[in-house]
């Protein structure tokens, strides 16, 4: 192992990590709300990425955003912010109820629904009954 390489890769995923985090700054912080278990679902969405890389079907499936090495970044990313979450670091302890983040998401859907103009009512305001 090459120590300095080694250190090289890290320094890397941590700006990787940090511009990521910037990009995603006010946004609810889902990391904390699944915990561990969401770093888990992550690292496998991650993981089966890398099978897809690793072995693409036909030309067209070979993806031209994201590489087999930014996938081992991703995924050391990962590790790093379980490691956080373990020791109670991770976005300074900030913990969000998950019942306010289902509230969110789904406020926010109705949002985007309504906003596109394509609502669907399934709410008889007449007699008060679902349709």
């Amino acid at each position: 192992m090459d120590n300095q390489i080694a250190n090289q890769i890290f320094d890397e995923g941590l700006k990787l990590m940090e511009s990521k985090n910037r990009d995603y700054a006010g946004v609810v912080d889902n990391i904390s709300i699944g915990g561990q278990y969401g770093i888990a679902l992550r690292l496998l969405d991650k993981i089966m990425r890398l099978m897809s890389l690793l072995d693409p079907v036909g030309e067209e499936k070979i993806p031209n955003n994201e590489s087999i090495r930014d996938t081992f970044i991703d995924i050391m990313n990962y590790g790093n912010i379980g490691v956080q979450l373990i020791e109670g670091v991770w976005n300074s302890g900030k913990q969000v109820d998950g019942k306010d983040l289902l509230r969110f998401f789904l406020l926010s859907w109705v949002e985007e629904i309504t906003h596109r103009g394509s609502v669907i009512h399934v709410f008889d305001e007449d007699d008060g009954e679902v349709d």
